[in-house]
């Protein structure tokens, strides 16, 4: 308005060119002003949502509690900083019992009170966070003593029963205890050498506490690292088979080849099976590594009778686990298939222990294994049950005596007579009920000796040094390895054939 008035009073040009200069700059700067008012709220709500989101990713969203990567975030800052702490690595006892007995609801309900009760820590000098799982961790800053006695509060306020869904839940912990820069030099050897110690406190009884000691934890670590690496060991085919031979004692045949298992791991190396066998029994991975094991001898038998035209036999070690498998017998049947090998060349071995497990199952499928022509061997016989009504019911055709009884009869822990009394008697049964009696562990001539006079008929070890002939023999046999002879003879190393140098040995006799 105040424009029209001016032009209507006919002013001069250069003031209406400056009026109109100073309405479109106060154009422009509305323009501009409501731009920055819209980017600024925009921008504001941007800042919300991104830590918004920045607090859902650092936060476990059942318990409230900063989570792994948090946890992480804060330790590596901590240790930039050079600032020393401990680490409470804490993990409920019975947890899994919950779960199964009373229910996902109740077990996640009990999470979330043990959450509310570490959060009562937190200050500046407490940190607490959720690992997964039932596993948490509490990072003190402030001095080891103080630590303890800390992670002392806790284990007490935590196995205060729990109500939960109308349920009295009761729940203890195991803590185990690192401190930087002490025990570890970043988060994660922190976290896992916590994790050993808490582990020693579950093996010797729970609901303790345990500060990392190099010397004794680092067994468990070993352990630790040994079942996560055995969980891709198969898939990727860091397995092979050996075999070691099973002579006769009267003219050193070899009559036939004990499958045994071997790993190396690209970092932990050869891995001994007294070692992961045990774990792979008591997480399940000894079922389809046993399936493996079954599969690959009888198709390396399959290969040495056709570039021999010998009568191999295989003996294959199977645990109480795998042969207590509704499908085993199938699994059997299945390999001797797909490798089209005889069921005669196939051996079968168990432990007394496996013979006993559910005993009506085992007997039912030794006779389907009986019937399709498949041998039994009872491995380690004497330390076990050693029960002689199954040796009388049970369809079994060798048993193998266990290497302690062996070593007792050239260092006898009693007097070598009650060696020599026990070993005659195991031999008198098996003569009695026809069974094949196999010598394990035979390191010394004075065994070998003794176990012939006995009338053993079979026997493996140290001493039985496959020596493999050159020589073309007259008509097809096994080749033979020797015995050996010398007075005072030196420490041999055990000969163990894998796959690839039996095939080898074995081209020179066809």
């Amino acid at each position: 308005m105040y424009l029209l008035q001016v032009i209507g009073s006919q002013p001069s040009q250069g003031t209406v060119y400056a009026l109109l200069q100073l309405n479109l700059a106060n154009g422009v700067l509305f323009i501009v002003t409501s731009a920055f008012i819209g980017f600024k709220e925009k921008y504001v709500r941007s800042i919300s949502a991104y830590e918004t989101v920045r607090e859902l990713l650092d936060t476990d969203l059942l318990t409230g509690l900063p989570n792994r990567q948090r946890l992480h975030e804060v330790m590596n800052t901590a240790i930039s900083e050079q600032r020393t702490f401990a680490l409470l690595f804490i993990d409920l006892d019975g947890f899994k019992l919950i779960n199964d007995t009373l229910g996902h609801v109740i077990g996640d309900r009990a999470l979330q009170e043990t959450s509310r009760r570490l959060q009562k820590l937190e200050d500046q000098h407490y940190f607490a966070g959720r690992l997964s799982g039932d596993e948490f961790v509490v990072l003190v800053f402030d001095d080891p003593t103080k630590a303890s006695q800390i992670a002392q509060t806790l284990l007490t306020d935590l196995a205060r029963p729990i109500v939960a869904e109308g349920h009295i839940v009761h729940l203890t912990a195991s803590i185990g205890m690192s401190v930087y820069p002490d025990d570890g030099s970043d988060s994660q050897q922190l976290i896992q050498h916590a994790d050993s110690a808490m582990y020693t406190v579950k093996t010797f009884g729970k609901n303790g506490i345990r500060r990392f000691e190099l010397a004794t934890d680092s067994a468990i670590e070993r352990l630790k690292q040994i079942e996560h690496a055995l969980t891709q060991a198969l898939t990727c085919q860091q397995f092979h088979l050996v075999y070691q031979p099973i002579c006769s004692l009267d003219d050193g045949v070899v009559r036939k080849l004990e499958t045994l298992l071997r790993w190396t791991h690209p970092t932990l190396g050869p891995v001994s099976a007294a070692e992961f066998i045990p774990i792979a029994e008591t997480n399940g991975q000894i079922i389809p590594l046993g399936e493996w094991a079954l599969r690959a001898a009888c198709q390396q038998a399959r290969e040495w009778i056709d570039r021999t035209g010998l009568a191999v036999t295989v003996s294959v070690n199977v645990s109480p686990l795998q042969f207590t498998q509704v499908n085993f017998v199938n699994q059997v049947r299945q390999a001797l298939g797909d490798a089209r090998l005889p069921a005669s060349a196939l051996e079968i071995e168990l432990t007394e222990s496996a013979v006993m497990r559910r005993l009506e199952v085992v007997k039912a499928s030794l006779h389907e294994l009986q019937r399709l022509g498949v041998r039994i061997a009872i491995d380690d016989f004497g330390t076990g049950y050693s029960s002689l009504a199954y040796l009388r019911d049970l369809p079994i055709n060798c048993i193998k005596i266990d290497q302690t009884f062996i070593h007792d009869l050239s260092t006898p822990r009693r007097a070598p007579q009650f060696a020599l009394a026990l070993i005659e008697a195991v031999i008198g049964i098996a003569s009695t009920l026809s069974l094949q009696v196999v010598a394990e562990g035979i390191e010394t001539q004075k065994q070998l000796d003794m176990l012939r006079d006995l009338g053993c008929d079979l026997g493996q070890g140290y001493f039985l040094c496959p020596r493999w002939q050159r020589t073309l023999p007259s008509k097809p046999s096994w080749p033979q390895p020797c015995f050996h002879q010398e007075a005072a003879p030196r420490p041999l190393i055990k000969r163990v054939l894998r796959s690839s140098e039996w095939a080898d040995i074995v081209q020179f006799i066809q």
